[in-house]
């Protein structure tokens, strides 16, 4: 035997009388976060266009806000087209813009033998709006480089091996880490 579908009074009268408004299952909602912090992603002693080329691509697609090149004078002006970019002439002038104009945190993302500077990656030591800066696919970060960062964030390795990772999966990696930060 099939049963009748509820009549639409039916339906009203049990929508009526049902006056929790969320299932007991679910969380209520929130209230809505602060903006979330920005990510922005600087190009610096990068020697390798599809480098380059890559390490745009994974930004943009953790949302960064803006691309800042560092000198780079051969990089292909049709990489930038569409992108939110800003170029420098060196690397001080964009610090100074990263910290006087963007009011955001410059992070190196390089193994340091200091640790009073430089954090693992898991420990989300992040604070507020922040710019990554990676180091040259062969020799790292320069002295420039390291000089001028606020403080530097590291991938933990494995082995006894040289501890190294390509410089786009390492980008990948920390700023997806960033990215869980951001959304917590």
């Amino acid at each position: 035997m099939q049963s009748e579908a509820p009549s639409s009074i039916e339906l009203d009268t049990f929508r009526s009388s049902n006056t929790s408004p969320t299932p007991p299952h679910f969380p209520s909602p929130s209230p809505s976060p602060s903006p979330s912090p920005l990510l922005y992603l600087v190009i610096y002693n990068i020697s390798k266009s599809n480098n380059i080329k890559d390490l745009i691509q994974t930004a943009m697609s953790f949302s960064a806000m803006q691309i800042l090149v560092v000198g780079a004078p051969k990089l292909d002006s049709a990489l930038l087209t569409d992108i939110p970019h800003k170029r420098f002439q060196n690397l001080p002038e964009c610090a100074t813009y990263i910290t006087l104009t963007l009011k955001a945190d410059l992070v190196g993302v390089e193994i340091m033998e200091d640790k009073t500077k430089c954090f693992n990656i898991d420990t989300l030591p992040f604070t507020r709006d922040t710019a990554f800066m990676l180091g040259n696919e062969g020799s790292g970060m320069n002295e420039k480089q390291l000089a001028i960062c606020d403080y530097f964030v590291y991938i933990s390795q494995f082995g006894h091996g040289t501890a190294s990772l390509n410089v786009n999966v390492a980008a990948g990696v920390v700023l997806q880490r960033f990215d869980d930060w951001r959304r917590r």
